[in-house]
């Protein structure tokens, strides 16, 4: 079973950076300027880490899907790995290792983000990022 997160508005809360792009004049800079003082959005994180206490049971594996660049992944990892979702959680949770047992930085395939310079509307990235 797949399981998909996205990051913007569902795993962190970016309430206090909305205004940056709302109504007629957009300041895009502002907004991603101020993704690192967004917030973990707890009711959303607890379902994300009761899914991954559990991920045995339903043979899940974990997707973590955002409109940001790639230039914000350092950020976004970090924020994700600040709950609870970490390396030290990855072999529970993916039983991932390579042939001498050492877990592998399996970020670049479950966080999956806009191509810099991509400026396609989110709904229609998103669909191309997750190949539906």
């Amino acid at each position: 079973m797949n399981i998909i997160f996205d990051i913007d508005g569902t795993l962190m809360d970016i309430n206090h950076r909305r205004h940056f792009v709302e109504g007629e004049t957009k300041d895009w800079k502002s907004f991603v300027d101020n993704i690192k003082h967004d917030t973990p959005n707890y009711p959303v994180v607890n379902i994300l880490e009761q899914l991954s206490d559990n991920a045995h049971i339903y043979d899940a594996v974990f997707y973590f899907l955002t409109g940001r660049n790639e230039a914000q992944r350092e950020i976004t990892q970090d924020q994700i790995q600040g709950f609870s979702f970490n390396e030290e959680n990855f072999p529970r949770i993916y039983g991932i290792k390579d042939d001498i047992y050492r877990i592998y930085d399996c970020w670049e395939e479950i966080l999956l983000m806009r191509p810099d310079g991509d400026y396609r509307p989110d709904a229609e990235l998103k669909l191309s990022l997750i190949h539906i």
